[in-house]
């Protein structure tokens, strides 16, 4: 039996089922759901419904049960993290990290943008299977299986990536599998082993350039298809990535190719600007939900139109050494949604194009010069 004097017993909030269960349902804890001795380390933790922990979770085992649940802080648990998300419109929320030392599972088999798990923070377990999650952070495990996710970060698997359905960061890991309808934000990924292409891969480029996206529920970007040609072999020895023993051998992104598509870099660029954007609007003190709500059903959407967001033409790969370099001016234009957002080379400078290494790196000097 639990020590009536342990400050657990005391919160009416909680109910104790016994000396290792706590459950939650329809109430709000207003400190932290820690240990105070070695036993409770081991707790079995439910929450059902709307719960409001205002503090950090940390036990044997947690588990959410529909939702809405919001944890104010991070949680850590010895075993398995298990989230069913089995009613309509509710959004579950962490506000920091979510770690377990054997198991994440995270299921629900609605649209996600009708219920879904926010993680402000980053995932941590040996073994991830998750759905419904808009992840601000990283994933890091030895096995991830993703569907029906945003990461605006990187996924880290030192075994295997199962994806699909999903807009991801980007990925590092010994061996994955891509699905359908997979898109990554940041221009290039790694794996040890061959990268196999059984479904388009895309990489999404927000849209920037309209300003009033957020007024006029514009799309929120194009995409580019890559192809079995932007996978590039490197033959690195004791390559070590942060998660230790992956050696990356194989490269697949926009690296491999000059684009026939005047102002990539800065493209990228901004693309790496809005993920840490959205990642610290998350810290401020005056922040908005309505918006940040907005945006990511707005992302889940996404998900399921990347194809018809596909920027047309012909983007092979160009030989930036040779003199003949294959440019196209009907194809350096790039369209953000508006006839009138758009970057066009002018005809007069394609020649100066052709020769200059500078400017076919998209210098922004030229480039301001040209679009004159």
């Amino acid at each position: 039996m639990v020590s009536k004097k342990s400050n657990i017993l005391e919160n009416k909030d909680i109910d104790i089922l016994d000396s290792q269960n706590i459950y939650l349902k329809n109430k709000n804890y207003n400190a932290d759901l820690v240990p105070k001795n070695k036993l409770e380390m081991w707790r079995n933790i439910t929450l059902e419904d709307s719960c409001n922990v205002k503090g950090c979770i940390f036990g044997g085992n947690l588990k959410i049960i529909s939702g809405s649940c919001v944890i104010n802080k991070s949680v850590f648990v010895k075993e398995d993290v298990n989230i069913l998300m089995d009613k309509p419109g509710v959004r579950n929320k962490i506000n920091g990290n979510l770690q377990a030392e054997r198991s994440i599972n995270i299921e629900s088999n609605l649209d996600p943008a009708s219920a879904y798990l926010v993680v402000e923070g980053d995932i941590y377990a040996n073994n991830i299977k998750i759905e419904n999650v808009f992840i601000y952070g990283n994933i890091f495990g030895q096995s991830i299986t993703l569907k029906n996710a945003i990461v605006l970060g990187s996924l880290y698997a030192e075994k295997k990536i199962y994806i699909s359905s999903s807009i991801i960061g980007t990925f590092s890991t010994r061996d994955i599998e891509i699905g359908k309808l997979v898109t990554m934000i940041l221009p290039s990924a790694v794996s040890e082993n061959k990268i196999e292409l059984t479904e388009d891969l895309r990489i999404l480029f927000f849209n920037l350039m309209d300003q009033k996206l957020k007024k006029e529920n514009k799309d929120i970007g194009f995409t580019i298809k890559l192809t079995e040609k932007d996978i590039v072999e490197y033959n690195i020895d004791n390559a070590i990535n942060s998660i230790g023993s992956i050696s990356p051998k194989y490269v697949i992104g926009l690296g491999a190719r000059a684009i026939n598509l005047l102002g990539q870099d800065e493209l990228i660029k901004k693309n790496a600007d809005i993920l840490t954007e959205k990642y610290l609007q998350n810290h401020k003190l005056n922040r908005v939900e309505k918006e940040e709500i907005n945006w990511e059903r707005k992302m889940f959407d996404t998900i399921k139109k990347v194809s018809d967001l596909e920027l047309t033409g012909d983007f092979s790969i160009y030989d930036i050494d040779s003199k003949n370099i294959p440019i196209d001016t009907d194809l350096l234009v790039v369209e953000l949604n508006q006839k009138e957002s758009r970057t066009q080379l002018d005809e007069n400078n394609i020649e100066e194009y052709k020769e200059s290494e500078e400017i076919i790196k998209s210098d922004p000097e030229n480039r301001e010069n040209t679009e004159e």
